[in-house]
């Protein structure tokens, strides 16, 4: 939060202000392991009900016995309930899912992420998965297959980072890329959706 001031004798114009800066005053753990590849590209909502209550909903990707999941879990209070699993596939090389989690006006949930297409000869395609839920994160819905037009191609992108916002009726998704034809320049691919 910042704050503005204006000398007593000072110009209208003449203001004066200071944006302090926020630090994190405390850590914890959503989940603890030594696995390297546990609790990858982690996206976190502080979501505030209609009664002006509160929750916490987090969703990261991890790799388990060769497959690559999508898990999620709730904090109310000081407690963070278990895990659910709401996406698993088979591991697609070192590809990662990179989950992202929204919440439209209405309450319902909203977490995308990749899927690849591994039958591909070469370097599999990548694809924009939906799911949904009604129930602040109990259950999941499939509510799109392919949320993309096209699949991109990861000989191409190698996607770093996927997120997501809502605004006027209107999804965003924003990928971060690494353009693997061209030195590896940083690329910032949009899609938005037309309904």
């Amino acid at each position: 939060a910042g704050f503005v001031w204006r000398q007593a004798a000072g110009a209208l114009q003449d203001y004066r202000g200071c944006d302090v800066p926020g630090v994190p005053s405390t850590w914890e753990n959503v989940d603890f392991n030594s696995n390297s590849t546990f609790n990858l590209n982690p996206d976190l909502l502080n979501i505030t009900r209609t009664d002006g209550s509160d929750y916490m909903r987090v969703v990261y990707e991890f790799s388990s016995g060769g497959n690559a999941r999508v898990a999620t879990r709730k904090r109310v209070g000081d407690v963070w309930g278990a895990e659910t699993i709401i996406h698993t596939e088979a591991a697609a090389g070192s590809f990662l899912l990179h989950p992202t989690l929204l919440k439209l006006p209405s309450g319902r949930l909203l977490v995308f992420y990749l899927v690849y297409d591994t039958e591909i000869v070469g370097n599999p395609v990548a694809q924009l998965q939906m799911k949904y839920s009604d129930d602040e994160g109990s259950t999941w819905i499939t509510g799109a297959r392919y949320a993309l037009t096209d699949p991109l191609n990861t000989a191409i992108h190698q996607i770093e980072r996927v997120r997501c916002a809502y605004k006027d009726g209107q999804i965003l998704v924003v990928m971060h890329s690494k353009n693997q034809t061209a030195a590896f320049e940083d690329v910032l691919l949009q899609f938005a959706s037309d309904d």
